[in-house]
């Protein structure tokens, strides 16, 4: 079910118009309108609120310049408690206070990061709100490696992009300067130099990043989930005598489809759509090494179908306000309505093989499926029979 707050945030630009035109590609500023139905998902007063109550659980950090733009997990574990007092005095002092885990501290944030989430399918990264005072910078120039959305809250801020040349020339132009004010929403694509300053009000928004999946990422996900699913026996077949003579003379393309067709002949334990499916991943992001590529659906699970647990993909869950919260290895973290909360516990208890009729699901059949895919995309489960 495509989310309502997800076509709120961005209008008016549809869902399949993002996907094709922007996502890994372009920068792209949804200005005045929607700006007001914008405005509506995140109202200043609610937003100074959830400021508040993540004043006291040291989750907001101070950015000064002693953080330059070495802005990483160490920085973020600077953060700490601040009265109401040491944040007017930041502030007044010229310096941007940051609030990490947002959606841990308001049900709006929550529900706009699930929404997105939702529809990337991919790891959160970030999701934290900016007070910056005005006319300073929140961070200098910096280069981030995550995709990037931007709801701005009150007041305004410029952000100005830069050439991959121009990341450390301080003279350098800006290439393309965007002006947000409130109600606006930015979309920027991982990898684009920038930096961002205030306007002459105190500004506030809400950053909400998530790591990207290149097609390197994939094809080495895809060899190491042959090397799991393949038997010995399966792996240790002579390959044809001429795959080695030929391969100089055949693209990398040929080369990844050969040597899945030639898996998929041998094995018993590989389908034919396992392979066409792996075949058709690794052919896109060839064509073109830097384009973004998602796992797809496992769209042909049913009530029937057995998962299995993947033994060395660590994960677990807990309950964050009115929300669960999924993490599992490598820093990944995926925030989930808490009625799903249930589902998820068993999940990360299972060991081996778990039936999806054994899943609770109170009818909601489709939920359970999307669900399951989606941890299926992130590593955590796989299909098992």
């Amino acid at each position: 079910m495509r989310s309502k707050l997800l076509d709120t945030f961005l209008h008016p630009v549809t869902t399949a118009r993002f996907s094709q035109e922007f996502w890994g590609q372009e920068i792209l500023h949804l200005s005045q309108q929607g700006a007001s139905a914008r405005q509506g998902l995140l109202p200043v007063k609610h937003v100074l609120q959830a400021v508040a109550r993540a004043s006291s659980s040291q989750r907001v950090l101070i950015l000064g310049e002693e953080v330059g733009a070495a802005y990483d997990e160490s920085v973020r574990a600077k953060s700490k408690p601040l009265t109401v007092a040491a944040i007017n005095q930041a502030l007044l002092e010229g310096n941007s206070l940051m609030v990490n885990l947002a959606e841990h501290h308001s049900q709006k944030i929550a529900a706009l990061f699930t929404a997105l989430q939702s529809f990337v399918q991919l790891p959160a990264v970030d999701c934290a709100l900016f007070i910056t005072p005005p006319s300073q910078q929140t961070l200098p120039r910096h280069t981030d490696d995550e995709h990037t959305f931007t709801l701005q809250i009150a007041g305004t801020k410029k952000w100005r992009f830069f050439r991959p040349a121009d990341v450390t020339n301080d003279n350098a132009r800006a290439a393309r300067t965007v002006e947000l004010k409130a109600g606006h929403a930015l979309y920027v694509p991982r990898g684009i130099s920038h930096e961002v300053s205030a306007g002459k009000e105190l500004s506030i928004s809400l950053g909400i990043g998530f790591r990207g999946l290149t097609g390197q990422a994939v094809l080495a996900e895809w060899f190491e989930a042959t090397l799991r699913q393949m038997p010995e026996a399966v792996l240790q077949q002579e390959m044809p005598c001429a795959f080695l003579a030929d391969a100089s003379r055949k693209s990398s393309v040929s080369i990844i489809a050969e040597l899945a067709q030639h898996f998929a002949t041998v094995s018993e334990h590989a389908g034919p759509d396992t392979w066409d499916h792996a075949k058709g991943a690794m052919i896109a992001s060839l064509r073109d090494p830097s384009q973004e590529v998602r796992i797809a659906d496992a769209e042909t699970w049913t009530l029937r179908s057995v998962l299995k647990r993947r033994a060395n993909v660590e994960a677990f869950v807990s309950r964050e306000s009115s929300t669960s919260v999924l993490s599992y290895s490598g820093g990944g973290r995926l925030v989930f309505p808490a009625e799903l909360h249930p589902i998820l516990e068993q999940i990360c208890q299972t060991r081996g093989k778990l039936s999806i009729s054994a899943i609770p699901h109170q009818g909601r059949k489709a939920t359970l499926l999307a669900l399951l895919r989606q941890l299926c995309r992130i590593g955590i489960i796989e299909f098992a029979g």
